[in-house]
């Protein structure tokens, strides 16, 4: 992940040529446990850091859902736009409440 959409880990096993993290940006919904598939399992720092900072993750990504709900209503300009033009939110509007 190369922008600040979303959570950079500070801690990871793994060998990586870019900075590991969760990128808001591609957030998948599933609202079907049955389109679940297997438990994955993702390095150990990892999973240690994101327990630990579940809660600024949180706060962290529901800052980047309000300002998309900005972008929707047409409340950022052209450059505050750009992190949301190609979100993957904008494949879930319905199942978001959202026009």
């Amino acid at each position: 992940m190369n922008h600040k959409y979303g959570y950079k880990f500070i801690n990871s096993g793994r060998d990586t040529n870019t900075c590991a993290g969760l990128d808001f940006t591609k957030v998948v919904l599933v609202d079907d446990e049955k389109l679940l598939g297997d438990d994955a399992i993702i390095d150990n720092k990892e999973y240690l850091e994101l327990s630990q900072k579940h809660y600024f993750i949180r706060k962290k990504f529901i800052r980047y859902y309000d300002n998309y709900k900005k972008y929707l209503n047409g409340g950022l300009n052209e450059y505050q736009s750009k992190p949301y033009i190609f979100s993957t939110l904008n494949y879930y509007k319905k199942e978001l409440g959202l026009k």
